[in-house]
């Protein structure tokens, strides 16, 4: 078991990821090959919560708190902007979690920026910058919306 002060370091120390101001995420062979010690304790997490690792593609860790998502985003790799099919939210300090489904929701998130999560030598690694850099030159970027 982690403490939360060594979960923030662990966290802090990680260096691929999609870094937001409260979190950063990456994808779970990400973690595995840059953090097993996080690897093994999200791991066991899930495990806990009997959920499969079929069932979670990618984890989102927060900064400061002592929590984290495990997300489920099936299409990561088959799409370009793939779906947010369910989000598992542990709150590790109060022992409790909440799971959200949204593959019946007519508009769930959508996952943007793959290649921060992965590796820079992953097989998918390029694709996805090049996704990006499509989606830039698009404009797709240009006026985000903060919810």
């Amino acid at each position: 078991m982690l403490t939360p002060e060594r979960f923030t370091q662990l966290v802090a120390a990680l260096p691929y990821k999609k870094v937001l101001p409260d979190a950063v995420y990456l994808h779970k062979e990400t973690l595995a090959t840059t953090s097993p010690q996080l690897y093994r304790f999200v791991c066991a997490v899930a495990q806990a919560l009997k959920l499969p690792e079929c069932e979670w593609d990618l984890v989102k860790l927060a900064k400061q708190d002592f929590r984290l998502s495990l997300l489920s985003y099936p299409t990561f790799f088959e799409e370009a902007y793939p779906s947010l099919k369910q989000s598992v939210t542990v709150d590790l300090a109060k022992l409790s979690h909440t799971v959200t489904r949204y593959d019946s929701q007519d508009n769930p998130p959508i996952l943007h920026r793959k290649e921060c999560m992965l590796t820079p030598d992953h097989p998918q690694a390029e694709s996805c910058r090049q996704i990006t850099e499509e989606g830039e030159l698009a404009g797709l970027y240009d006026h985000p919306v903060v919810v």
